[in-house]
C-alpha cells in the first residue's frame, strides 16, 4: 500500500481498517502503519484500540461454584459448656466450704 497524503480528520475506510489490522497482526509499529495511511500515531492507536474491543467475543466462563462455609464444630460448644460448668461448680463449692467454715 502506498502512503496516503491528508488523511487527518478523515473517516476510515473498510480498506484502510482491514489493512491496519492486518499490519497490526503482523506485528508491525503504530508508528509504520500511521505513516502508510498518513494519519498520526495517536490516531492509529485509539482506532485499533477500538477495534479490539469491538472485536473480543464476549464469553462467559465456567459459574463459580460457592465455597463452603467452614462449620465450627459441636465439639468446641460442648466442650465450653462443660468448663463453664466445671468453674460454676467449683466457684459453688468453694462457696459453700467458706460458709460451712464461718457457721461450723
Amino acid at each position: 500500500m502506498l502512503a496516503k497524503t491528508n488523511q487527518k480528520n478523515k473517516p476510515w475506510t473498510e480498506e484502510d481498517n482491514a489493512w491496519a489490522v492486518k499490519q497490526h497482526d503482523l506485528r508491525r509499529t503504530n508508528y509504520y502503519i500511521a505513516k502508510k495511511l498518513g494519519r498520526t500515531e495517536v490516531a492509529v492507536q485509539v482506532h485499533l484500540s477500538k477495534m479490539r474491543t469491538k472485536v473480543k467475543e464476549f464469553t462467559l466462563g465456567p459459574v463459580p461454584v460457592p465455597r463452603p462455609v467452614a462449620v465450627i464444630p459441636k465439639v468446641v460448644d460442648q466442650l465450653q459448656n462443660d468448663f463453664i460448668t466445671f468453674l460454676t461448680g467449683l466457684a459453688g463449692g468453694v462457696f459453700a466450704v467458706l460458709i460451712m467454715h464461718f457457721i461450723l
